[in-house]
Formats: structure tokens, C-alpha cells, sequence
């Protein structure tokens, strides 16, 4: 039975694909694949995040299962960086436009 539906299905790829381009166009995959368009963002939305779980900690593990971990090192701007998360947004906005002005000529 699956050789029968696998003989059908390398039949019907093989009458919609064009070879002269060497893939099917997504029209033809789509086809293939009993798929449509997304016609709506919302459809993409998922709520399958966990409230209990940080997206931080999953992004540094991810980057640990992954071999990119590197271990930080402490830099001497970490207690200036600690600081300024403390100000309130318009003394922060101050400070970033007095270091632009320091960065232009």
C-alpha cells in the first residue's frame, strides 16, 4: 500500500515539475503538499510559551545546546551599564544624545 501512495505521489511531482529550472515553484510545492497561502498574520500567532519560563533562559541555553556559550567575562563598563538601567528615560535619553554628540565631528 505505501510503495502504491509513493509511486503516485513521484508521479504527480513528476508531472507538475519543471525541470528545465530544477525545482518546483511553491505554486507546485503547495499543490503537492495540500497547502495554502497564509492570508492572515493571526494565523501564525501561537500562545504555546510557558509563563513560568524566561525567554532568556531558553535563549541561553539554546546557545549553550548549540556550542556557542562562551562564558562572560566582566567588563570594565559593568557597574556604568548597571547604573544607567536605574535612569529614569528621559535622563537616559540625555545620556544617549550626549554620546552621539561626542561621536560626531
Amino acid at each position: 500500500m505505501l510503495k502504491v501512495r509513493g509511486e503516485a505521489f513521484a508521479e504527480k511531482v513528476n508531472d507538475q515539475h519543471d525541470y528545465h529550472r530544477g525545482h518546483p515553484s511553491f505554486d507546485e510545492l503547495m499543490a503537492q503538499q495540500g497547502t495554502a497561502p497564509i492570508t492572515a498574520v493571526a494565523a501564525l500567532h501561537g500562545d504555546f510559551w510557558p509563563e513560568e519560563e524566561d525567554v532568556e533562559d531558553f535563549i541561553a541555553a539554546y546557545r549553550e545546546w548549540r556550542g556557542h556559550k562562551q562564558p562572560r567575562t566582566a567588563s570594565p563598563l559593568d557597574p556604568i551599564i548597571e547604573d544607567l538601567k536605574t535612569l529614569p528615560p528621559e535622563k537616559l535619553q540625555a545620556v544617549a544624545d550626549f554620546i552621539r554628540g561626542l561621536q560626531d565631528p
